[in-house]
């Protein structure tokens, strides 16, 4: 019974902290990224730039570098990536808060043996120590999180001479 709860518990600690895939187009980037969220943005020749999102479009991202008064107008063609700074804390707490819950819960069922008091309480107590420790990590360690990787394009030619024909493929 206890290698079943350990094996959930596993479980649930790392489906909490599993990483959000980059999305796939630059017309989802809005569900990853919010006005005023601080990025990172490499475009095709490498150039790098660090600022607040100004404006989004589907087809342009407008970064307003810190300590500057003018915008950076990107197009969608010449984004290559774009990386937020920091995450919401709640996601911290909220994870922290199912993992101590379900320990909570855990420990309850499985070592005490004392019928009389609530069952919820050790997980009211260990999910609000979990919440807390969740909000502190996240707010101390600001990590860059890849929200967008622009597909490479690619460029083929087949020749046929039997039918004599060219075919050109590109995909992007």
């Amino acid at each position: 019974m206890r290698s079943i709860v350990v094996a959930v518990v596993l479980s649930l600690s790392a489906a909490c902290g599993a990483a959000r895939a980059p999305v796939a187009t630059f017309a989802e980037l809005p569900d990853s990224v919010n006005h005023g969220d601080t990025v990172t943005v490499v475009d095709v020749g490498d150039a790098r730039w660090r600022g607040r999102v100004a404006e989004m479009t589907p087809d342009r991202l407008v970064v307003r570098p810190g300590g500057s008064t003018g915008d950076i107008t990107l197009t969608r063609e010449r984004i290559r990536e774009v990386g937020v700074i920091g995450d919401p804390i709640n996601d911290g707490a909220l994870a922290g808060l199912g993992i101590g819950a379900v320990t909570g819960l855990v420990l309850k069922l499985t070592t005490w043996n004392d019928t009389g008091s609530a069952v919820w309480l050790p997980s009211v107590l260990l999910g609000g120590v979990g919440a807390g420790l969740g909000a502190i990590t996240d707010a101390v360690f600001r990590r860059e999180v890849l929200v967008f990787r622009a597909q490479p394009v690619t460029a083929g030619v087949a020749a046929d001479p039997t039918a004599g024909r060219v075919t050109l493929t590109l995909r992007w």
